[in-house]
């Protein structure tokens, strides 16, 4: 399957856009804090920032592929006047960010 831009805006706003930039933004932001505390172990819960930061660095990218893929779907789901909801992808992200702020505490308080 090959993969192609659209090549008309659906919306003068530009909303698609700027919501698959926001993704973009988050996963690399995801990708950046699992790095830092990938590299700042603490010697009480030493396996723990290593594991949930290696989830949140392979996260990051997942959600910035995911975000790209995304991108050509919703042009055709708004034009065939469907939900663009995905609540999986929330959840997955949500749930990941908890795990994220939970090992930056404990890591923090282990120091």
């Amino acid at each position: 399957m090959r993969h192609t831009q659209p090549n008309k805006v659906f919306d003068s706003g530009l909303q698609q856009e700027r919501t698959a930039l926001a993704w973009d933004r988050t996963g690399l932001s995801m990708m950046v804090a699992g790095a830092v505390l990938l590299r700042s172990p603490s010697s009480t819960f030493m396996f723990l920032p290593i594991i949930v930061g290696g989830v949140v660095v392979v996260t990051g990218a997942w959600l910035t592929l995911v975000a790209h893929l995304r991108y050509s779907k919703l042009h055709r789901v708004l034009r065939a006047e469907q939900s663009i909801l995905n609540p999986r992808l929330i959840r997955w992200v949500g749930f990941t960010t908890m795990a994220l702020a939970l090992a930056s505490i404990l890591d923090v308080l282990a120091m």
